[in-house]
């Protein structure tokens, strides 16, 4: 599978993972099922690269004496009549679409083996024309009624939203499954359990910095093996052919500077704005995000302490003073990388509150540098905070 075998030490995945297969079982006993009265319409949902559909498979493919049919949604919302055709062919029935033959063959013959049709991206369908939308809920219909033998797990990237709601309104469903997003230790392990034997080619700073990059910004597991990938593309570029052979015995190929390139993408403009700031410029914006380490209190702080701690850092910055601060905020602002803090996201105050517009990892990737290494300023700061346990509020202590 793309991201992993569907083992995994994670308790979140491992939750999902046992209701997954719990439903199934349930599916199974069909006897049991229709005395209980229960759907057999399984709704999983997530945002993109949460791993929704690996697991599913992963669940089903153990399922012994069943039919499983699986299919992207995509695939069929222009063909009229598809969902039943597929139904049709997993019941033995050729092409056959008539709705009232399929629903009594799925009524009858208890005896036989429990259908599992799972659908990817199943929203597709009821953002498809009326036809498509009316066959689906036909088919979930199906599935809801305990009396047939016909199971569907519909796996969707909506939380929340008009699909979702729809379905919750119009269909009986056995239970919603959410996936949550990757974070970056999960990320990581699914970097590793890929490169197997050949992690030590890629540098751990490397692994950690992707991993972190890609939980801030979703948690996307494909999108983390799209990075690496490029990332080891960009690194063989620099190998010979002969090193290129023996890369299993030479350590860290990929190096934190491929995965930096890598990650840029479509990010190139906003990087290169970072990269042309003048020098204080970059310096604030990098104490700013560094405060923002510090903790969830410290993601908006207030203008005098973002001051005070600027004046802290007078060492790295050029010819500071109050003036240049404000000059400084301005352009900061200018460009979108320090935004000022919406009036609702805090308490009333009448001191400018500002919070970052920018990921730390894209601030790195233009400095080049990891911000919050030993013995740097940035380091310095956020550990004086943590340790310190120092609360943003009319005053502030020196370091």
């Amino acid at each position: 599978s793309m991201l992993f075998d569907g083992d995994s030490s994670t308790s979140a995945v491992t939750d999902v993972k046992n209701k997954i297969s719990s439903f199934c079982r349930g599916c199974l006993d069909f006897e049991d099922k229709r005395s209980s009265g229960e759907s057999s319409f399984l709704y999983i949902c997530g945002r993109p690269g949460t791993g929704k559909t690996t697991i599913v498979k992963h669940c089903t493919e153990s399922l012994d004496s069943t039919i499983i049919h699986f299919f992207k949604a995509p695939e069929i919302q222009s063909s009229p009549k598809e969902v039943f055709k597929i139904i049709a062919k997993m019941v033995g029935r050729k092409c056959s679409t008539n709705i009232v033959q399929l629903e009594k063959v799925l009524s009858s013959g208890t005896k036989s083996a429990p259908l599992f049709l799972i659908i990817d991206e199943i929203d597709f369908l009821f953002s498809g024309n009326k036809d498509t939308k009316s066959e689906l809920s036909t088919v979930l219909r199906w599935a809801s009624d305990p009396k047939n033998r016909l199971a569907v797990i519909g796996i969707s990237n909506s939380v929340g939203d008009d699909c979702a709601k729809s379905l919750h309104r119009d269909t009986k469903i056995h239970e919603e499954i959410v996936f949550a997003p990757f974070g970056a230790e999960d990320l990581k392990g699914i970097l590793l359990k890929r490169l197997g034997d050949d992690s030590s080619v890629v540098d751990d700073k490397a692994l950690i910095f992707a991993s972190r990059k890609i939980a801030k910004s979703g948690g996307d597991a494909r999108e983390l093996l799209c990075v690496m990938s490029a990332a080891i593309a960009t690194a063989s570029k620099s190998l010979s052919e002969e090193q290129l052979k023996e890369t299993s015995n030479i350590a860290h190929v990929v190096k934190l500077p491929h995965v930096m390139k890598a990650s840029s993408g479509e990010k190139d403009a906003m990087i290169n704005t970072i990269k042309n700031l003048p020098g204080n410029a970059k310096t604030v914006l990098c104490i700013a995000v560094a405060l923002g380490e510090a903790g969830n209190s410290w993601k908006i702080v207030s203008a005098s302490t973002l001051q005070y701690y600027c004046g802290e850092a007078s060492s790295i910055l050029v010819d500071w003073s109050r003036d240049s601060f404000k000059t400084t905020i301005e352009t900061l602002t200018d460009a979108g990388l320090i935004l000022e803090a919406e009036v609702d996201e805090l308490d009333q105050t009448e001191e400018k509150q500002y919070k970052v517009g920018v990921q730390m990892e894209d601030v790195e990737i233009a400095m080049d540098r990891i911000l919050l290494t030993e013995g740097t300023y940035y380091k310095g700061l956020v550990d004086y905070v943590k340790e310190h346990d120092i609360k943003q509020s009319g005053y502030v202590c020196t370091m």
